[in-house]
Order: structure tokens, then C-alpha cells, then sequence
């Protein structure tokens, strides 16, 4: 499985920019520079044997980037655009985005899986034991799962409830929030169990 967060964690990323390239009219080019950008920061990260996850964060800012250059405030007032996003292409924008996101969860949980592994073989513990890092990297994948899941049903209840009048974006920035929260609580969990050990 920690090969599956690894995978994950450097494909998710490239999504938002399939997104702009089929459903949106940016240029090609600028479409392009990003997803090489993503991209290589995502080998640079598994190169490294750090900071695979931050693949996800950078397809997030400049994604986010490209649409506040292409729709809203900055558009009107400065009357220049860099692309045309239609509305309809929003929420799967904002799911692409989104899973970007997921995409930092799972690299990290594949970093700290490399991470337990090193610390397991030094201390000579036996190989099988590794495989309780799967374990880890599975509920991993579906806790990043859980989230994305509840962001979009967050969306298709905002969607519902036009009363509201929000914007599909405030369904990404939901999920931020929750991302940030309980990545907060995994930290303070994990340095709760080092402290135990």
C-alpha cells in the first residue's frame, strides 16, 4: 500500500491541470509550465526521499493561481484575463483541486512510513514487521479518502441548497480547513506515541 500513496501522491497532483487543459480555454502552454512544475517537484521530493506531499500544495496554489486569473475581481478591474474557466467547469475544478490536497496527505503518510521503516531495520527488527506500515499507509489512503468524500458531499449539499448561495470553491476551502485540523490532531497524536516509546 505505500506504494499506492506514493502513486497517488504524484498523479493527484497533475489532476487540476487535466482539468484547465479539457475543460477550461487556457493557453496550452501555460497549462503545460505548471503540470511540468508539479511534476518535478514531485521527483525532486521522491529523489530526495523528502517532501514528496509538496507536489500536491504547488498543483494547489497554482491552479488556485490560474483561476483567480481567470474569473472574479482581478479580471474585471485590471480587464485582462488569462483564460475562460465556464461555470459549469467548476466543481470539477474544485475536485481536482481538492484531490491535489489529498495528494500532500498521502505523501506525507508515505514519508513517515520510509521514515518508521529505517528506524525499524536499524534497530534490527524483523522485515515482516514492515508490514504493519501497509497497514498504516492503507487507512492512510482511506482517511484521505473520508475527506475528499466529505468535501464533496459538502458540495452536492450546498448544490442542493441553493438558499445558500455559495460559491463551489467554499467546498475546497472547507476541505483546507478540515485537511489543516486534522493534520493539526496527527501531529499532536504522533508525538504523543514517539513520547510513549
Amino acid at each position: 500500500m505505500r506504494i499506492a500513496s506514493l502513486a497517488l501522491a504524484l498523479l493527484l497532483p497533475l489532476t487540476p491541470f487535466l482539468a484547465l487543459q479539457f475543460l477550461a480555454k487556457y493557453p496550452s502552454l501555460v497549462v503545460y509550465v505548471g503540470l511540468v512544475i508539479v511534476a518535478l517537484v514531485g521527483v525532486v521530493g521522491l529523489v530526495r526521499g523528502k517532501g514528496v506531499g509538496y507536489a500536491g500544495l504547488v498543483s494547489a496554489l497554482i491552479s488556485s493561481l490560474l483561476v483567480v486569473l481567470s474569473m472574479g475581481y482581478i479580471p474585471y478591474f485590471t480587464h485582462f484575463t488569462l483564460g475562460v474557466i465556464k461555470y459549469s467547469a467548476l466543481p470539477y475544478l474544485g475536485v481536482s483541486i481538492a484531490a491535489s490536497l489529498c495528494a500532500h496527505f498521502l505523501g506525507n503518510a508515505y514519508e513517515v512510513s520510509k521514515r518508521f521503516e529505517a528506524a525499524m531495520r536499524s534497530y534490527g527488527h524483523d522485515p515482516r514487521e514492515a508490514r504493519e506500515l501497509d497497514a498504516m499507509n492503507a487507512w492512510a489512503i482511506a482517511v484521505g479518502g473520508v475527506l475528499l468524500a466529505f468535501s464533496l458531499a459538502l458540495y452536492a449539499l450546498m448544490r442542493v441548497a441553493r438558499v445558500f448561495e455559495l460559491s463551489p470553491m467554499l467546498a475546497v476551502a472547507v476541505f483546507i480547513v478540515v485537511y489543516l485540523v486534522l493534520m493539526v490532531i496527527a501531529m499532536v497524536h504522533s508525538q504523543s506515541i514517539r513520547g510513549k516509546a
